[in-house]
């Protein structure tokens, strides 16, 4: 009898303790939602405002901390006109996990027409206070792959740029003007017939 009574004790802490992630996983599906929705807008008022002060998005080898770096990547999204297709959507209790389609003036300047990711968001008082992928991001290394010839079309023509948009280690610098000059510079190398891409 006393076994039963436990295992009917741990059966209904099970039961609640799911009933709770049940409740929770159409406000946080409501939340990514609105997130994504804003993203492909880039609607960087409301990006801003559900994003945590202290967020940390692991992008590939960089970790970017605090709503400031955060926001370079959403106007970075907006400068190069990125559109973003979620897919496969999975909530557990406050994270969301997905695959993300990403197409942008950059995977159409250099190629592929579109990268993959595999991210994570983590929300807390509805703001994302975690992004970072929950497998490993092809979409990162491919974009890197196919941005060579660009790159190194910088270096050979305009070196003098180098320092706005890489920083000593020869990392991205995650400004608006590091954001800017690279689109400038990518729209000068497609006027230039993307020297270097296809063996041109």
């Amino acid at each position: 009898m006393r076994v039963r009574l436990q295992e009917a004790s741990w059966l209904f802490v099970a039961a609640v303790i799911c009933m709770g992630c049940a409740d929770r996983t159409p406000a946080v599906r409501q939340l990514f939602d609105r997130y994504l929705a804003a993203s492909e807008d880039h609607d960087l008022q409301t990006l801003r405002a559900m994003t945590a002060d202290e967020i940390v998005w692991r992008l590939g080898p960089w970790t970017l901390e605090g709503k400031d770096q955060a926001m370079v990547l959403h106007y970075a999204d907006l400068v190069n006109h990125t559109v973003l297709t979620a897919r496969d959507v999975v909530v557990r209790g406050d994270t969301v996990e997905c695959t993300l389609i990403e197409r942008n003036d950059a995977t159409r300047a250099e190629g592929p027409d579109s990268l993959v990711h595999y991210p994570r968001y983590v929300f807390r008082d509805g703001l994302v206070i975690v992004k970072e992928a929950w497998r490993g991001d092809p979409g990162l290394a491919e974009s890197n792959r196919h941005s060579a010839p660009f790159r190194a079309w910088v270096r050979d023509t305009h070196p003098d740029a180098l320092a706005i948009i890489l920083d000593s280690t020869g990392a991205p610098r995650w400004t608006r003007d590091a954001i800017d000059k690279t689109h400038q510079l990518r729209d000068a190398w497609i006027a230039a017939g993307k020297p270097g891409l296809n063996g041109r």
